[in-house]
């Protein structure tokens, strides 16, 4: 039991920022582009249809398009879409061509109870 006069000297000594966090999405299977991603580049873009929700949070994320280094193959090519390489031709790259999203992972580390949360909604 704790006298309450001590509550306040076991608070935080300071504030405590939360680490960073990464979430990758990618929109498959047919879609419109010019819906999700800017035709301008830079802070002050015009926000497409998709995005337009979340314009009050635009200084908090970055849209990243034409990353898909001209890798097709339909259906089967959309599990590459952090990495851009096929597993099959991976083996040359450095680290097994490991993906954006797990190199993220690797660099917060402990800092969240899971490094990693991958989820699919096919």
């Amino acid at each position: 039991m704790l006298a309450l006069p001590l509550l306040e000297a076991n608070s935080a000594t300071g504030r405590v920022s939360s680490p960073k966090r990464i979430v990758a999405t990618g929109v498959f299977y047919g879609f419109v582009p010019e819906n999700f991603h800017p035709k301008d580049t830079g802070q002050n873009y015009h926000s497409p249809l998709l995005l337009k929700p979340l314009d009050p949070f635009r200084q908090n994320y970055t849209v990243f398009s034409g990353l898909d280094h001209n890798l097709s193959g339909g259906h089967n090519a959309t599990k590459f879409f952090l990495s851009g390489i096929p597993t099959n031709q991976s083996k040359g790259y450095t680290e097994a061509n490991i993906s954006m999203d797990q190199k993220a992972a690797d660099f917060v580390g402990g800092k969240t109870i899971y490094s990693s949360l991958t989820l699919d909604a096919d």
